[in-house]
Formats: C-alpha cells, structure tokens, sequence
C-alpha cells in the first residue's frame, strides 16, 4: 500500500503564508490563534455535527475572540516551533496561542517516520526567515515510493508493553486489519504499544522544540494555552489491562514535568486532557489514535476554551 503525505497543491506554504496576511500588517489581527494537527481536522463518517474540533472552538468563544486556525495532519511541536519563530518577526501577534501536545507525537511511530518529518515545511520557514521578500515556497506531495521506509523500518525501538524491538515489525502489524477478534486484540496491543508505551526523556527534540515554541509565545507578550490531546485509554485498557493506564499517566506525567519551566516562567496555562475522553467519545472504540466524534471534539472544544477564562 503506497501511502502519500499531501502537500499544498502548488500553492506557497500555506500555514506561513495565513500567518503574514493576518500578522504581517498594520491592521487588527486575530486575538485567538489555534494550532493543531489531524485531531483538530479529522471527522467521522457518522457524525451528523460536520464542524471541526477548531470550528466547535471558533463558536465557543467569537462573541469575545477573534480567530485563527492553523492545523495540517501530522503538525507537530518543530513545526510548531518554527511558525512561532515566524510569527514572532510579523509586526503583530495574538494575545493567545492554543497549542494542543498529541503525546503520540513523541513516539517512534511518529517522530522517526519519513512520511511526516514535515522537511519541505520547515525548509520554507528557515528559507523566509533567511530573506522574507523571496516567494514562499509550494509544497511538494511525499509518496512512500519503494525503499522510503527503509531506514525508518530497521529503527530499533524501546517499548514498555510490547516484546516487538524494530519499527519494522510494528508498522507491518499496522498495515494488515483484520477481522478476526483475537488477531486484534494483538494488532491493537502492539499499535497502543507503539503509540504511547515508549521511553523518552526530556532531551526528546521534539520535547526540545515544544519548550522553544512556548518561550516564543511569551516573547511575544503572549499567553499559551497548552493541552494534551485525548488518548483513548479505555481501549488500552481492554488490550494490556491496568498497565496500559498507568503507562499513559506516566506519560502524560513526564511531558507536563519537562514543559513546567517553560510555562511558569511566561504564566502560561496547561491542562492534561489525556485521559479525560471515554471510548464512546473516539471514531471506533478500539481506535489507537486521537481521532474524535462529534460529541467528543464537541467536550475537547470546551474543556480546551474553559482554559481561556
């Protein structure tokens, strides 16, 4: 199954782009910028309610807020470190940046893959920040051609839950639904493994660029509203028993740790929603990923805009 990352179908960057217009002049800019990735996106074929987990924010607080939502599948803290640098060099900022922290993103499944290391994207940013009057540049589709995962797939990975040690084995296991209940219930033990079950420390780079984007957002005079974005913890449950819970706390534990000095330092504002969704809140209610309902994005958007009072 060849897999594509879409780029911006021959447009300049767009997420670089939206920041200029609206930051890059004289003229009222928006009080509210929302950050995110396919969480902030994504909608399930079932719900009636078609409104993003950003629009369902944008309704909630318009009446007091101008907004603006920036997300992309597969955003992740260095992007968002390098539109920070970014905007931070415009004449005019927000007052708040909502910056959502996926704890997938840490993980080997996604921040050693190819697919999503986002290279043309950060390239476009240093490329403007170097010399601001050349065109930005368009972003070119990723296809995982053969080979493309190769490098990635030889990747030896340390895992709490999971006797699996390469990349390889795991995103194969990904790659074959099945049917059958008991190969499932591996296939979805390994992926909950692989999402959230890893070691990291605070050297992490991407752990690194999440500190650097908060400091940027208070040199700027503004406040970041920091979140971490819902696991479905029940699941794990179901596939690893207590363990799984007591491994996502202690995730969820170790990034507000390492990101306290950074937020008390600018009064910033965090908030741990990892576990605060039941399995009825996700697409399925086996789902391995962050991908919500409408009811869930629905309590996201208020326990996310509740952080704003």
């Amino acid at each position: 199954m060849r897999q594509v990352f879409p780029g911006s179908a021959g447009q300049p960057f767009p997420a670089l782009t939206t920041l200029i217009e609206h930051y890059g002049s004289g003229g009222a800019a928006p009080d509210l910028l929302l950050l995110g990735d396919s969480v902030s996106e994504r909608i399930a074929n079932e719900d009636a309610d078609r409104r993003t987990l950003h629009q369902m924010m944008i309704d909630r607080v318009t009446s007091a807020r101008s907004c603006l939502a920036i997300s992309h599948t597969a955003y992740q803290p260095a992007i968002y470190r390098d539109l920070m640098e970014a905007l931070a060099r415009l004449p005019r900022s927000p007052h708040v940046v909502m910056l959502p922290i996926n704890p997938r993103a840490f993980s080997p499944q996604w921040h050693g893959s190819p697919l999503w290391a986002l290279d043309q994207e950060r390239a476009a940013i240093r490329a403007h920040l170097a010399d601001p009057d050349q065109p930005i540049a368009p972003i070119a589709d990723v296809e995982a051609g053969d080979g493309f995962f190769d490098q990635f797939d030889q990747t030896r990975v340390r895992l709490q839950l999971s006797s699996l040690t390469r990349n390889g084995d795991l995103r194969a296991i990904s790659l074959v639904p099945t049917d059958n209940p008991a190969e499932q219930k591996v296939r979805y033990r390994e992926l909950f493994a692989w999402h959230y079950a890893y070691a990291f420390d605070e050297s992490h780079p991407k752990l690194l660029a999440l500190r650097d984007a908060i400091t940027l957002i208070g040199k700027m005079n503004a406040t970041a509203v920091c979140y971490l974005t819902p696991i479905n913890v029940e699941a794990g449950l179901d596939v690893h028993g207590r363990r799984f819970q007591d491994v996502a706390a202690a995730l969820a534990e170790r990034i507000a740790r390492a990101l306290a000095p950074a937020l008390d330092a600018g009064g910033h504002r965090f908030a741990d929603l990892s576990a605060a969704l039941g399995r009825e809140f996700f697409f399925k209610n086996n789902l391995a990923t962050e991908h919500l309902n409408a009811r869930g994005r629905d309590k996201l958007a208020a326990a996310a805009t509740g952080l704003l009072i």
